[in-house]
């Protein structure tokens, strides 16, 4: 009879986040190319943020 226990599974979790905007560098860019930044830059990059892929993040638990 064999008295080694079997090894447990590893647990994953696995998150999937998005890209935070910094609004606050975006809202000067803006005031200083007189709105360009926003519709050419930001308002692309909020779109992307909010609908394009999510990166996922894999957690190992022991």
């Amino acid at each position: 009879m064999n008295n080694f226990a079997a090894p447990e599974p590893h647990q994953y979790s696995i998150t999937k986040t998005r890209k935070q905007t910094n609004h606050t560098f975006h809202l000067l860019m803006t005031i200083l190319t007189c709105s360009a930044w926003a519709f050419f830059v930001w308002f692309p990059v909020i779109l992307w943020n909010k609908l394009g892929p999510k990166p996922k993040i894999v957690t190992k638990h022991q």
